[in-house]
Order: C-alpha cells, then sequence, then structure tokens
C-alpha cells in the first residue's frame, strides 16, 4: 500500500506550483518603492544547455566535499530561503498592516527608504530562518523549502514552448543518468547520496512515512523544473483570456500530478528511488504539444508570444547574460531531483 505521506506531497507540490504560476503572473517587487525595483532573469537557449552542466558539476561536488561545503551550503540556502519567505508572505503583510493602517516608508541609513511591508516581511522571515536554523524541524525546512521553490518560479522564466522543451528534455536524462547510472562510474548512486545526506536542508521535501519507518524525499528540482514550464502555461492562458479549466495550465497542471503519482507508484513498486523527471517531463510536455497543435496554436506556444501588455505581463523585460549567470547560480542550488 502507497504510504499517506505521498499524498500530501502530491498536494504539496502541485499546490506549490499553482501558487508559483499565479505569482509569476501577478508578480509584485519585493522592494516596491523602497530599493531598485526587483526583475525576473529569462532563461535562454544557452542557459538552458547550461544549467545541467553546472547541476552536474555542484552535484558532483557534493557528493566528494558535501563536509567540507556544507556550512558555505547553509549560508547560501539561509539566504535563498530569507529572500524567498520573505516574498511570499509579502502579499500577506501588506494586507495585514493596511487593515490597521500601519502602512508607512522608514529611511534607513545605507539602505534608504523601505516600506513597512518589506521590512516586516524580512523581519518575519529572518526570525523564521533564524528557529530553522537552531531547532531545524522537518515542518520548518519543507516550509522554507515550498518558500525558495515559490519565489524561483516567480523570479525565474521561461520564454516560450521551445526553451522549457530544451530546458526539461536535457534534464530528463540527467535525472536518469544520476538516478540509474551514476553508479556504474562512482560506485554509488551519486543522486540518492547526496539527496540523503542533505534532508535538513530545504532543498528537499521530507516528509515522515506513516506505514514505516524513514521518509519520503521530493527533491526541489521536480517542482522547480516543471513548474517553469507550467508557469509559462499559466501566463500564455492568462494572455489569451482562456478560461482556468479550458487552458494549458490546467492540462499540464493535471498530466504532472498524474505523473507524480506514477512516480510514487513505482519507488513503492520497485522499492528504489527513482528519478521523477522521467515521468513529469514527457507527461506535462507531449500532451501540451498535442493540444496546442490541435488548436492551431503550437506555433504561438513555440516562440511564445511577443505581445507586451501591461496586464498581461508575458515578457518579463529585456534578460542579459549576467542574468542568466545568476539564474544558474539559483537553480543550480535546486536541481537535485529525486524521489525516494
Amino acid at each position: 500500500m502507497v504510504d499517506p505521506c505521498s499524498f500530501l506531497m502530491l498536494i504539496i507540490a502541485a499546490g506549490t506550483i499553482w501558487y508559483g504560476s499565479y505569482r509569476a503572473v501577478y508578480f509584485p517587487e519585493l522592494f516596491k518603492g523602497s530599493l531598485d525595483e526587483a526583475d525576473t532573469s529569462v532563461v535562454k537557449t544557452r542557459t538552458a544547455i547550461l544549467l545541467p552542466l553546472f547541476g552536474s558539476i555542484t552535484l558532483i561536488l557534493l557528493f566528494y566535499f558535501l563536509d567540507w561545503l556544507y556550512y558555505l551550503l547553509l549560508a547560501l540556502m539561509s539566504f535563498s530561503a530569507t529572500v524567498g519567505l520573505s516574498y511570499v508572505v509579502t502579499p500577506f503583510v501588506d494586507r495585514i498592516l493596511k487593515r490597521f493602517r500601519l502602512i508607512k516608508e522608514y529611511d534607513l541609513k545605507y539602505i534608504g527608504k523601505v516600506s513597512s511591508t518589506a521590512l516586516f516581511s524580512i523581519i518575519f522571515a529572518l526570525s523564521v530562518v533564524i528557529l530553522w536554523l537552531n531547532i531545524g524541524t522537518i515542518f520548518l525546512t519543507d516550509s522554507l523549502a515550498i518558500a525558495i521553490a515559490i519565489s524561483v518560479l516567480s523570479f525565474l522564466r521561461v520564454p516560450n514552448f521551445k526553451v522549457s522543451t530544451i530546458l526539461l528534455g536535457i534534464f530528463f536524462f540527467y535525472d536518469i543518468f544520476w538516478v540509474f547510472l551514476s553508479e556504474y562510474i562512482f560506485q554509488k548512486n551519486v543522486m540518492v547520496t547526496v539527496a540523503t545526506k542533505l534532508p535538513s536542508l530545504p532543498m528537499v521535501i521530507i516528509l515522515p512515512r506513516v506505514l514505516s519507518d524513514g521518509y519520503s524525499l521530493l527533491g526541489a528540482g521536480d517542482i522547480v523544473l516543471p513548474g517553469l514550464f507550467l508557469c509559462f502555461l499559466y501566463r500564455v492562458d492568462h494572455h489569451l483570456r482562456t478560461p482556468f479549466k479550458h487552458g494549458y495550465f490546467a492540462l499540464a497542471w493535471g498530466f504532472y500530478i498524474l505523473g507524480l503519482m506514477i512516480t510514487l507508484i513505482m519507488v513503492y513498486v520497485l522499492q528504489r528511488g527513482q528519478p521523477a523527471l522521467l515521468y513529469l517531463v514527457p507527461f506535462t510536455i507531449i500532451p501540451t504539444g498535442v493540444f496546442a497543435h490541435k488548436r492551431g496554436q503550437f506555433k504561438l506556444l513555440w516562440d511564445g508570444p511577443k505581445e507586451r501588455d501591461e496586464d498581461h505581463p508575458l515578457s518579463p523585460g529585456p534578460s542579459t547574460d549576467s542574468q542568466d549567470e545568476s539564474s544558474i547560480g539559483l537553480l543550480s542550488r535546486d536541481d537535485r531531483v529525486e524521489s525516494v
């Protein structure tokens, strides 16, 4: 029998992608009206090709030198968690402060003007991260991992179906190699070894099993990588003003859930970790392509809508090489894709 924690894992992954896609469209700047306005980074074709390479290098370094790199990784994840959680809670903090009429600006030395919303969001996020560093419960770890995933889905964007296919296609083989084939070269399953050594960091979703001992893990990449594609589809639906139930996002989201269900079932049947992207990539890319072709909109999705409208923010702005490099650094910490 499949452990009940698998269903909770399914809800967390699907919910994170849905909310991340929503926030990717209605993208409020974290420090709007105070610091420099935040901007999104666009994944170009070159970046999509290089990401798995950087991910592989990071994976090998963690495999051999995790003890040396742990505290550096801890610092990077603490910073990412603070930024991610403050971004996620910003609209809720803003609503509370408006209700009690506490919206104001503070002129901080060396920083400039900061809104009370941004300030309280950062204080809250920093407090949670400090609490996590001291007690490190599974609930806090998972909450921070979800917050990081949502912020990545908002800050990082794929511009079209072509780049999505390249990105997910390469990671499809990347996942298969590191989960199934790496042990023949490194004498150990590199992906499983690294993933099982990092449950205390918000790089995986970890849930205790109910019917047996141990834990179930879902790599952040299993959410973020397909999620980037689904975010693009959500923006396309928004641009075309397509009702949710008839849109591309709903179709791909449903197949994502189905693909993740099959992944979890295969883990139970085979009693070993599975490369989730082996199932998630074809289950999201293929139905979307077929549906778009049937609608006569395949070229629209393949090239990406060109129109830019303030009400339909499909185009997040110009992309630069420096943005691509920062994107690589951000996502490489989340692309350990493993499901056990």
